[in-house]
């Protein structure tokens, strides 16, 4: 899910007027089915909710508020919004940092990998050079002539 769905603003000083969540999100806290919830914002039951885009597939984004606004759940159900909807939130920006840095560590390994391998193909390139300098063509001698004495 796209941050962008999860709220239109993650700022702790905001209102949950200001909040816009996804169908899921309304389902899970008017305890209601998301075909229901789906259907309300279809119909214009849910003031405010509307596409993402304009694809009969892009997400509905419903204000908060309009939950209030049909009965479907109170003020103090909204308390703590995000921390509700999102409690694995900071747990995934710390894996991403993560992963960020196991990122560079690999890039950084590959790289001294490249250098160690151009390396060895300069050294086996000199070796293959005092080789040829030492060890005679082994291209055949001329035979012997046969016959004279």
């Amino acid at each position: 899910m796209a941050l962008s769905q999860l709220s239109k603003s993650t700022s702790p000083l905001a209102s949950n007027t200001d909040k816009t969540i996804t169908i899921a999100q309304a389902a899970r806290i008017a305890n209601k089915h998301e075909a229901t919830v789906r259907r309300w914002c279809k119909k214009g039951a849910l003031p405010g909710a509307h596409q993402e885009g304009p694809h009969v597939a892009d997400p509905w984004l419903i204000p908060a508020q309009a939950l209030v606004t049909v009965d479907w759940c109170s003020e103090a159900d909204l308390e703590g919004l995000d921390e509700r909807l999102n409690p694995d939130l900071q747990h995934l920006a710390n894996r991403i940092v993560d992963l960020e840095a196991q990122l560079i560590a690999s890039e950084a390994r590959r790289t001294s990998t490249e250098e160690r391998l151009t390396q060895a193909q300069s050294e086996v390139a000199r070796v293959w050079v005092l080789v040829g300098r030492l060890v005679p063509d082994p291209s055949p001698a001329a035979p012997p002539e046969h016959g004279s004495s």
